[in-house]
């Protein structure tokens, strides 16, 4: 088999990554994949099953070789699979010049999350995934993202919390600034 090529069984390289067992691996991916949606869900994705599809698409065709070198959560493998395709599809729906029509609508604008998106861009690319992922989970599914995501950076949860709270009051003090000065 190349690489690149589909195995018979693409699944059961996945899921002997994902777990011990095929049955612990197919819990993980269950799990991976709804936290995959809920994620491109928070980010604004359109079409979230979609590029979820084609998030673990990709990572099946490494999964092989994965079992034996990646070291870490897979679950972080999966984000930046499926956060790549998102943008993916989001520059493949930009409609060329050629196309708009002469009396293009333009929508309300959404002045606050406007300056949100202006002040996520003046984050560091890991700042500002940290802040975006630490809110993704709600309940018990929450909590054991905030260990994984502490356990990753070798940090307490009560640091991870720590850093997270002082990104979110430097965002609020922005978002509070861009819409001050917008309303002037």
């Amino acid at each position: 088999m190349t690489d690149g090529e589909i195995p018979p069984d693409p699944y059961e390289a996945l899921f002997e990554w994902l777990g011990p067992t095929r049955d612990e691996g197919e819990k993980k991916y269950r799990e991976i994949e709804n936290r995959l949606f809920r994620l491109l869900l928070k980010k604004g994705c359109t079409d979230p099953e979609d590029c979820v599809a084609e998030a673990i698409d990709r990572v099946i065709l490494k999964a092989p070789q994965l079992k034996n070198t990646y070291v870490g959560n897979p679950l972080w493998y999966f984000i930046r699979f499926a956060i790549n395709v998102h943008k993916e599809h989001l520059h493949r729906k930009e409609v060329p010049f050629e196309t708009v029509p002469d009396a293009v609508i333009q929508p309300e604008v959404d002045l606050a999350g406007e300056c949100l998106r202006e002040c996520l861009s003046h984050l560091a690319v890991d700042q500002r995934n940290l802040v975006l992922d630490y809110h993704v989970d709600i309940k018990k599914a929450k909590i054991d993202l905030h260990r994984s995501m502490a356990e990753e950076l070798g940090l307490t949860t009560n640091a991870l919390r720590l850093r997270v709270h002082r990104l979110r009051s430097a965002l609020e003090k922005c978002v509070l600034a861009c819409l001050n000065g917008a309303a002037k």
